[in-house]
């Protein structure tokens, strides 16, 4: 389980301070399927030790980029990964810098009907805004809201865009002209494979020009917290857990390993040798500390929820353990600042830690939460300050953990039977055998 804690704290610690990781640029990365080659010279992963990918982009090409009402609609050549809205994205190549730039995508705009026309198989639509809708094979919209069901229809692929408020789709079929409604009728693009959706300043041209329009998208799958394996002291490698569409080219990035967060027995004697084996930097040490019983008298039930009775204890092993803050000292204020700064750490801490659960060693359940437990300070020389924050963590033994015994025996056998009238003979009702 500490381990556990470790891996968490190099993680998302440095979500909040980068003082106890390192940050390197990606030089270059690639995929074959799910495993993942980066080089980044004299990098300072470790094998079966974790590190954070962050900001690994995939580019893709735009191959239509046009804008209404402030949001820009863009078809990519090839299959990309943006279907939902609030995905970070990065806009180059167009000549109009208003495109351009580091963008969160969005739903695409609900838009409202106002007239809706059929002639032979060609339905003719109004809204009542600029729809911004574009002629291609991969954009599609959805139309609902009509009394006549046969105009009501997802994945419309656009015929023809006549003007700003006007457009046309086909559908086979007779019905009404025009179409009418009891409530409001309504359109809207769809996300698919290549289209997707940004807000952009509405007074960017209509339609955007460049020679090469691109799209670079912050990956799912190579961005993640993995487990590596060192090839050399210049590559690494590391398999992504992710099943979606997947280029196998990017670009950029950077690794962030928290080396500087890690685990050993502390005790208030070897506090010193501790700072003589490490470095003049930052560090977060986890050093476990004694395991506490505490049980109860109220009812239980095992895990297939057979009740054992009120006499029966239940025990919680409640899990100690340390984080010892050391930084680098100046002896400065007789260290006031140094307390300070650790208090600030802590509270990082807390923000990564308190109320996680991780996996217990007894049943694989989840424990409890991270709790609290006190801070203080624990050692104060010239070249260190070192700040400790006490946390604990609890564990219910259940009824799965405890010593049971396999063999069994016969205690009872039960036969029954009755007596047939017409035969007056004896059938076998039941032969019901109870082992314990």
């Amino acid at each position: 389980m500490y381990k556990q804690i470790i891996n968490h704290l190099r993680k998302y610690l440095p979500r909040h301070t980068t003082l106890f990781s390192t940050t390197q640029a990606i030089e270059t990365i690639s995929a074959v399927g799910n495993l993942v080659s980066i080089k980044a010279t004299a990098h300072t992963a470790v094998t079966n030790e974790y590190l954070n990918v962050k900001n690994v982009k995939i580019p893709y090409t735009i191959n239509s980029l046009t804008q209404q009402n402030g949001i820009a609609t863009a078809i990519t050549t090839d299959n990309n990964q943006v279907n939902i809205d609030n995905k970070k994205i990065t806009i180059q190549g167009a000549t109009e810098t208003d495109y351009n730039g580091e963008m969160i995508t969005t739903n695409p705009p609900l838009m409202k009907i106002t007239n809706l026309t059929k002639s032979g198989d060609i339905i003719t639509a109004t809204t009542k805004e600029k729809h911004g809708f574009v002629v291609n094979t991969d954009f599609t919209i959805n139309v609902w809201g009509v009394n006549q069901a046969i105009y009501n229809k997802e994945k419309i692929k656009i015929t023809s865009v006549i003007d700003d408020l006007n457009f046309t789709y086909t559908i086979k079929g007779n019905t009404t002209s025009p179409a009418t409604t009891n409530s409001i009728m309504y359109c809207q693009a769809n996300f698919t494979n290549k289209v997707f959706f940004y807000k952009i300043l509405n007074t960017a041209p209509v339609v955007a020009t460049g020679t090469i329009q691109q799209m670079q998208l912050f990956s799912d799958g190579y961005n993640g917290f993995y487990k590596v394996n060192v090839i050399d002291v210049d590559n690494f490698t590391y398999e992504m857990n992710y099943t979606g569409l997947l280029q196998p080219s990017a670009t950029g990035g950077t690794i962030e390993f928290a080396g500087n967060i890690d685990g050993k027995v502390v005790t208030k004697e070897n506090v010193e040798d501790l700072l003589t084996s490490i470095r003049k930097e930052s560090w977060i040490i986890l050093s476990p500390q004694d395991t506490n019983p505490s049980k109860s008298s109220r009812n239980n039930t095992d895990s297939t929820m057979n009740y054992t009775g009120g006499t029966d204890y239940t025990q919680t092993e409640l899990n100690n353990f340390e984080l010892y803050i050391i930084l680098p000292s100046f002896n400065t204020l007789l260290g006031l600042e140094d307390l300070e700064k650790a208090r600030e750490i802590k509270y990082l801490i807390f923000k990564s830690l308190v109320g996680v659960s991780f996996t217990n060693g007894y049943n694989n359940a989840k424990t409890d939460g991270v709790v609290f437990d006190g801070d203080g300070t624990e050692l104060y020389i010239n070249a260190f300050y070192v700040h400790r924050v006490s946390f604990q963590v609890s564990s219910e033994i259940t009824n799965e953990d405890i010593f049971e015994d396999s063999d069994t025996f016969n205690l009872n056998t039960i036969i029954g039977t009755i007596i047939n009238a017409d035969t007056n003979s004896r059938d076998l009702v039941a032969n019901y055998t109870k082992s314990v």
